[in-house]
C-alpha cells in the first residue's frame, strides 16, 4: 500500500511551501486508489487518514517522510525507500504507482484545468481517482461506467442507446466525427464508415469542427 503526498505541493511538515494545495493518496497494488485533499503533512494527518482507510494487516511504503515515522507498529511492516539518495526501489519496496498517480494528476491540472480551487479541489481527486482505477479499460467502456454513475435508469442506457445519443449530441452542437477529413492541409483522414449509413465501433470520438 504505497502512502504518499503530493511532492509537488510542499515539502516537510506543516504548512505547504508556497501555499500551495496538498493531497495525499493511498494506491494499493491490487484496489482502487483513494486520495483526499488535507490542509498539513504533519504526522498525526497523514497516519490520521492511513489508520482510518487500511487494514492492521497491510505493508505501507512510502518515501522517508518523518510524518510515517511509527507505522512499523501500526501495521504488518513499513518499507521506505530514501529519495534523497537516490533510492526507488529496494527489493519489493517502491512508491512508483503513487508516483504514476501524482503524474496523471499534474497533467491532468497542468495540461487541461491549468488551476484549480481549493474548493473543489476534493472533487478533482475524486475525479483523478476515477481515471486512475479505470486506466485499463478502453475510453468508451470508462465513459460508459462513469454515465451508469449519473442520475437516471443505469440500465435503461444501454451501448447502442449511448451510441445514438451521443451521435444526436454532437449534431446538435454542431460537433463532428473525429474521423472527419481534417481541413488542415497536414493532417487528412478518410472518414471511416460511421460516418456514412454503415456504423462502425471505431466512430466513438468527437471534437470540435474546425
Amino acid at each position: 500500500m504505497p502512502a504518499q503526498p503530493d511532492q509537488g505541493a510542499g515539502q516537510g511538515r506543516g504548512r505547504p511551501d508556497g501555499g500551495r494545495q496538498i493531497a495525499v493518496s493511498l494506491v494499493p497494488r491490487e484496489s482502487e486508489a483513494r486520495s483526499w485533499k488535507v490542509d498539513d503533512l504533519k504526522g498525526a494527518t497523514l497516519q490520521g487518514i492511513i489508520r482510518n482507510e487500511v487494514e492492521g494487516e497491510a505493508h505501507i511504503m512510502t518515501d522517508q517522510n518523518h510524518s510515517y515515522w511509527g507505522l512499523d507498529k501500526q501495521f504488518a511492516s513499513h518499507g521506505t525507500v530514501d529519495h534523497s539518495r537516490g533510492e526507488y526501489v529496494r527489493g519489493i519496496v517502491h512508491v512508483n504507482f503513487s508516483e504514476s498517480y501524482f503524474s496523471l494528476l499534474k497533467r491532468g491540472i497542468f495540461g487541461a484545468f491549468h488551476h484549480i480551487s481549493e474548493q473543489h479541489m476534493q472533487r478533482h481527486l475524486e475525479e483523478f481517482d476515477f481515471r486512475w482505477n479505470r486506466r485499463k479499460m478502453t475510453d468508451f467502456d470508462r465513459l460508459v461506467e462513469a454515465v451508469a454513475g449519473t442520475e437516471g435508469d443505469p440500465a435503461a442506457l444501454t451501448r447502442t442507446r449511448l451510441l445514438a445519443r451521443l451521435k444526436a449530441g454532437a449534431a446538435g452542437a454542431g460537433l463532428t466525427c473525429w474521423c472527419e477529413p481534417s481541413r488542415t492541409k497536414t493532417k487528412k483522414r478518410s472518414p471511416c464508415s460511421s460516418c456514412s449509413p454503415s456504423p462502425s465501433r471505431r466512430c466513438r470520438q468527437v471534437q470540435a469542427g474546425s
